[in-house]
């Protein structure tokens, strides 16, 4: 495409979708070859970011606190559930070469109004992200306060919350050029940070220690909690990501040989690595201190440590929760023509910080994080399988941005095979996962088959994804077989 009719592109576009620049990392695609400046190093540091949280290191906790996994059961669940995740992520950032966010490509799949449904459930989901990551670091800065005689009072919490939100405003509303600059700050002292609680984590490892709660007994009842952990903590934390990935790397230049190549592999390389290395440490540490809380973690493992801790906790908390709050707004963009992609960020920051707000005060945190995790599962899996059959086999990467933002007539509202196998592949996950017993006004939000036949065994991605992309194949196959001939053009977001 030649710059003076993708810059006049961008410009309908971003007419049509009330939004602002690509720079500011809208909606609007970015097709001119001068915005797309993020190189491997820069891809590299985002998903470092990602991944460098406190949260990482809490969701390996779950692995011993919550599903009972001895410690070999665990690092072996938890190098699975990574390694697939990271599959995942680097599918979906190879689809950025569009120029388009993540969550507009499901258009092909669901419609132009179908898939405002997956969008939601990001955008909610982005929201539950910002809150636990918050909560977790602000519960961090507490226990620093405790270790330095400073006692956390009501006033004392809001303050620290009222402090962490408006910094992560400021985070979500940089343009991509500045937020690159701002992960490859942030993620360089973290690593060091987490090398040397790596140290302290192998210090005094009970390595034998057994299995406990739901996966006592060996047999079916340790096999089902490790599943359970290969698609909660593995997939659902790294894998989740997968929603992201295209909104980022559509900065990254695609047209130069073996580019795609070269950012699939290191997309998975970097995250998977990092994952890896912060959810074994996590499940170390509980089988010592207990508790999935990693503050916990810290000051039971070097008091001294606390203070420079807290500091890195902090930056770690900034790396991630900006790509919470850029996707959440450009997932409340491809739904809502009202409103930019700025002030859905400060909305998401806002609402996530009443959130954390209210669950800062909750004790069980490790239960309420499982919840999330496979609630996450339950709609991201027929998602991913609809998005990767559609994108991959079916119109082998024939995506057009005209198409994508109704430009033209190319997509209907909604696309009853997409909907069809979507609506299935829920409905299969919810009945095959497990949250732990919750519910909301006397409602389950559990299935009782998996509680009661099962040990509480979770499976929903598996059998979500299966359900969904082989119906998809089926059905889709079949209407494009019908409406062939297929265009065989070149996408107008690879043209040169």
């Amino acid at each position: 495409m030649q710059q003076a009719d993708a810059a006049g592109l961008e410009r309908r576009i971003a007419e049509k979708v009330g939004d602002g620049s690509a720079e500011s990392q809208s909606v609007v695609p970015v097709l001119r070859p001068e915005s797309k400046t993020a190189t491997l190093w820069d891809m590299a540091m985002i998903w470092a970011g990602a991944q460098l949280i406190v949260g990482t290191w809490a969701v390996g906790a779950l692995a011993t606190v919550v599903f009972g996994l001895n410690l070999t059961g665990a690092i072996t669940a938890i190098i699975v559930g990574n390694v697939l995740g990271g599959l995942m992520v680097g599918a979906t950032a190879l689809m950025g070469k569009h120029g388009a966010p993540q969550m507009l490509l499901m258009r092909y799949g669901l419609g132009m109004k179908g898939s405002n449904m997956t969008s939601f459930f990001n955008f909610v989901s982005s929201i539950g992200w910002f809150s636990f990551n918050t909560v977790l670091t602000t519960l961090a800065t507490f226990q620093v306060f405790e270790l330095l005689g400073v006692e956390a009072g009501v006033a004392a919490k809001a303050l620290v919350l009222v402090a962490i939100l408006v910094l992560q405003i400021l985070f979500g509303l940089t343009n991509f050029h500045l937020m690159k600059k701002v992960e490859a700050v942030l993620v360089l002292p973290t690593v060091l940070f987490v090398l040397v609680m790596t140290y302290f984590a192998l210090q005094g490892v009970n390595w034998g220690a057994p299995a406990t709660g739901p996966a006592e007994g060996g047999g079916f009842s340790y096999w089902s909690m490790w599943i359970s952990t290969v698609g909660a903590v593995g997939i659902a934390y790294w894998g989740a990501w997968a929603p992201y990935g295209a909104d980022f790397s559509r900065f990254y230049r695609f047209d130069r040989p073996g580019a795609g190549k070269k950012l699939f592999w290191l997309t998975f390389g970097v995250g998977t690595v990092i994952g890896i290395w912060l959810e074994v440490i996590g499940a170390v540490f509980a089988t010592r201190f207990g508790g999935a809380d990693p503050a916990i973690h810290i000051v039971g493992a070097i008091p001294a440590f606390a203070l420079p801790a807290l500091v890195i906790v902090l930056g770690g908390l900034f790396s991630t929760n900006v790509l919470n709050l850029v996707n959440g707004g450009l997932s409340a963009k491809a739904i809502w023509k009202t409103g930019s992609r700025a002030q859905w960020t400060i909305f998401i920051a806002i609402v996530g910080s009443l959130m954390s707000a209210y669950s800062v005060f909750v004790t069980d945190v490790a239960s309420a994080y499982h919840t999330f995790l496979v609630a996450l599962l339950i709609w991201e899996a027929p998602w991913f399988a609809i998005m990767c059959i559609d994108y991959f086999i079916i119109r082998k990467g024939d995506y057009r941005v005209e198409d994508l933002y109704g430009l033209n007539d190319a997509i209907p509202g909604f696309n009853k095979p997409g909907v069809i196998s979507y609506a299935t592949g829920f409905v299969a996950a919810a009945l095959t996962s497990f949250t732990g017993v919750n519910e909301v006004l006397g409602i389950p939000l559990y299935s009782p088959i998996m509680l009661n036949y099962f040990n509480g065994m979770d499976v929903s991605f598996f059998v979500g994804a299966a359900v969904a992309g082989s119906l998809y194949y089926v059905l889709q196959g079949q209407k494009s077989g019908a409406d062939a001939p297929a265009r065989k053009t070149t996408p107008i977001g690879d043209r040169s």
